[in-house]
């Protein structure tokens, strides 16, 4: 009995051990995971400017929208979201349906790129039916306030903001910045509890870049060759 007593403690401590000490950071990693959501916040692209500070490229701010499925309250309010979302944002009623069941989701995008005067009446729905389940956050959006001038040199960047060309491409590094992150501790039905949880990381934007490029006599010089081959080609 004395034997068995020993060898049952033995292999306790040896789990205990195992658990506590070897597996440690691994476990540790799960119930951190398990406890809090993460959010990124986008950082601000770097702005590209002509050679006389004219800008080029630059970020404009817009919204996602997006639902907490696990801070719906009722089915009510699930009915209430869905009909007035997929009303102003021009959605499917169903899809945001099928996303409010996910019940242990806590961010379900809803639209990406909403504008400001949109953005508004949601807040103002949010505000008049005390809704904690729809949130909005700022996203950037590169923005080239002279159109297509110049667009072989400076490029382009995709959905994601990431240069695909040109500049935009060549100085993707440097132009991009650091995101930030929000960190909030959830309960056990992944919905957030008081704020005094939260970690809060803010973005860093990206560096700028200033190019040689005179705007205005970029634009002549385009103008030219449009009207010269026009003229060739009647």
């Amino acid at each position: 009995v004395l034997f068995g007593a020993i060898l049952l403690w033995a292999v306790l401590v040896f789990r205990l051990f195992w658990l506590q000490i070897v597996k440690y950071d691994e476990y540790h990693r799960l119930v951190i995971a398990n406890i809090t959501a993460s959010s990124e916040i986008s950082a601000p692209r770097g702005i590209i400017y002509d050679r006389n500070m004219t800008e080029l490229a630059i970020n404009t701010t817009l919204q996602r929208v997006f639902i907490a499925p696990c801070d719906i309250r009722d089915e009510e309010e699930k009915v209430l979201i869905a009909r007035f979302l997929s009303e102003v944002l021009d959605g499917d009623y169903d899809t945001i349906i099928t996303k409010a069941n996910k019940q242990y989701r806590q961010d379900e995008t809803i639209k990406n790129y909403v504008e400001k005067d949109v953005a508004d009446k949601i807040r103002a729905f949010i505000d008049e039916n005390n809704l904690t389940c729809i949130h909005l956050q700022d996203q950037t959006k590169r923005y080239y306030p002279f159109g297509s001038l110049a667009a072989h040199v400076i490029g382009f960047t995709g959905t994601d903001g990431t240069g695909l060309y040109g500049l935009e491409l060549e100085y993707n590094n440097y132009l991009t910045g650091v995101a930030g992150r929000i960190i909030t501790s959830t309960n056990a039905r992944g919905g957030s509890i008081p704020a005094k949880y939260e970690s809060y990381t803010e973005s860093e934007s990206g560096y700028n870049v200033v190019t040689t490029i005179d705007y205005k006599i970029q634009a002549m010089l385009e103008q030219q060759v449009m009207d010269t081959f026009y003229d060739n080609n009647s």
